[in-house]
């Protein structure tokens, strides 16, 4: 299987945190974005349950279909390609990464919104990605220092466009409960 990562989990010392030294050096990592076409976007609109910090999200564009082929595109944002890497994963450690993603549910992402570098190969593995629970999801708001510059040495890392911040004046924290 292929989880598709979009934010902490591009950082290697993230993913080694979870997944320890022996399993992040066996797992392959393939730089790769979604299509606009899938009809979402990246944004930090997920909240912990400490009422303190701010993860990344996805959340749709104009008439998309969460782990469908949905399309629509349309509305602001949406010719955004949403980057990061692919992690080839085994069983075990797709049950350790989502154990360690409470705050979202695991989506399919269609092989045809997905652009990869190598291309994948047609072996008949699912893609998958973290998409949050809705009881997690805000208005965007600004993340922690700490959060996003690990996001950061993360996407530089694999030379990948930075996902942009919230437009100044976002709130730092509200979870609208």
């Amino acid at each position: 299987m292929y989880v598709f990562a979009y934010g902490s989990l591009v950082d290697a010392r993230s993913r080694r945190a979870t997944l320890g030294d022996a399993a992040v050096a066996n797992v392959t990592v393939i730089p790769a974005y979604v299509r606009s076409t899938w009809g979402h976007r990246r944004a930090y609109n997920v909240a912990a349950d400490n009422g303190v910090d701010v993860y990344l999200g996805l959340e749709p564009t104009h008439s998309a279909t969460v782990g469908g082929e949905g399309g629509g595109g349309g509305g602001r944002g949406s010719r955004r390609r949403i980057h990061g890497v692919l992690l080839a994963v085994t069983p075990a450690q797709f049950a350790t990464l989502r154990r360690r993603e409470r705050y979202y549910r695991v989506v399919r992402i269609p092989r045809s919104v997905l652009v990869s570098f190598p291309p994948l190969p047609d072996d008949g593995r699912p893609v998958v990605t973290f998409y949050p629970l809705r009881r997690h999801v805000i208005a965007p708001s600004q993340p922690t220092r700490r959060y996003r510059a690990l996001v950061e040495r993360g996407f530089a890392a694999y030379d990948l466009p930075v996902p942009a911040l919230p437009a100044p004046g976002a709130r730092r924290m509200n979870h609208g409960r």
